[in-house]
């Protein structure tokens, strides 16, 4: 069972960024629906020119926010602390994909698996407790 870790600075803004990202996923998704219909009404164009006035600084955003968090992730200690972070967060990959990626290159992962998705939590909430200690001592510079 993953510890409880939900209220801490780290854990939101790394879960904000998770949001942008989806959020633009989703909105450059809707401009393409939008863009590919061959007559669109004029409430469908409208939507059309507000998508693309908003994208540009919505994407800014999330590379603005996106490179303060590589930055933050690459000074954390040991690399399965950073990749676990980078590939739920940056990537929006699901748990079983994040522990996947961090030890299918074992021998006995199928066998083990729900131990190393124990594991892949651990470090989580480890990696979490880093990125949170270097926040705090961001924000006391």
């Amino acid at each position: 069972m993953m510890t409880k870790i939900d209220n801490t600075l780290g854990i939101e803004k790394l879960k904000a960024y998770a949001d942008l990202l989806e959020e633009n996923d989703l909105q450059i998704r809707r401009l393409e629906k939008l863009e590919a219909m061959e007559e669109p009404s004029l409430s469908q164009r409208a939507r059309i020119r507000e998508l693309r006035e908003r994208l540009p600084v919505a994407i800014q955003m999330e590379q603005s926010r996106g490179a303060t968090l590589r930055d933050l992730v690459d000074r954390l200690a040991g690399p399965k602390h950073r990749a676990v972070l980078r590939l739920r967060y940056l990537d929006l990959l699901t748990w079983p994909k994040v522990c996947e990626a961090v030890f299918e290159d074992r021998d006995d992962y199928e066998l083990k698996r729900e131990n190393y998705q124990r594991q892949t939590f651990r470090i989580h909430v480890e990696a979490v407790k880093q990125l949170d200690a270097l926040l705090v001592r961001q924000d006391c510079r």
